[in-house]
């Protein structure tokens, strides 16, 4: 039966409902080696236009850059703890899948994923493509759809704060006050899956797993008993 890998940073969205920046084929498991690592440069952040907000932000996500992801965002008081976990959740996976990739070559980076750097680039491009609809001190990005997958893009809100534009937190993740309990239920499940992905990230570079199957097999047995407990764990790894 064919399956979608469950990888760090898509069981975090799947959980969430990914945002038009995160879109589901951003992260994919590479099924080629993986070459030596390279530091993460840094793009100096730029927030003069919606678009150049848009773009840092994703450029911090690259880099699991938590303070420059969070220095990206504009959150009410109301929502800063669900929106830094949020964003601390999704530094934490790209960390986990680096640290495997470091640690089991590509047999790391084919259990964990990793972030696909031409997918990457293509929502950058999307992001240059789009058109920016400014009123006021709020802003929208309509995403044009995936040429490929015809999948829908949707839609970035951005706020100008002073004069820098930082993207909606509450709209980034879709927390609307409306669905107050159902946000409740996301945090809860976000701070178990910053657990695990830190818990399985340190073991993986303490040595602790004889292979990279192994590892996943932990990490994928208590991501899923975290989002459903009464979840079973496969007998083997899943396949993508």
């Amino acid at each position: 039966m064919h399956t979608r890998r469950f990888t760090p940073i898509a069981g975090l969205l799947l959980a969430l409902a990914a945002t038009p920046l995160f879109a589901k084929d951003v992260i994919t498991p590479a099924p080629a080696p993986a070459p030596a690592a390279k530091p993460e440069s840094a793009a100096p952040a730029d927030y003069s236009t919606p678009k150049a907000a848009a773009k840092s932000f994703l450029d911090a996500v690259r880099r699991a850059d938590t303070p420059a992801m969070k220095a990206a965002v504009f959150t009410p008081s109301d929502q800063l703890d669900a929106v830094d976990t949020f964003l601390t959740v999704l530094a934490a996976g790209t960390d986990l899948q680096k640290a495997a990739t470091t640690q089991f070559g590509a047999d790391g980076t084919k259990s964990f994923g990793s972030v696909s750097s031409t997918a990457l680039q293509s929502r950058l491009a999307a992001i240059d493509a789009a058109e920016a609809h400014v009123t006021g001190d709020t802003a929208t990005i309509m995403l044009p759809a995936d040429p490929a997958t015809q999948q829908s893009a949707g839609t970035i809100l951005l706020k100008k704060i002073g004069t820098a534009w930082k993207l909606d937190g509450p709209a980034l993740f879709g927390l609307t006050p409306a669905n107050a309990a159902q946000n409740a239920a996301r945090l809860d499940l976000a701070k178990k899956l910053l657990k695990i992905d830190e818990e399985v990230s340190r073991d993986i570079t303490a040595g602790k797993y004889t292979s990279a199957s192994d590892a996943y097999q932990d990490y994928w047995t208590r991501s899923r008993l975290a989002a459903a407990p009464s979840a079973t764990a496969p007998s083997t790894r899943r396949s993508n």
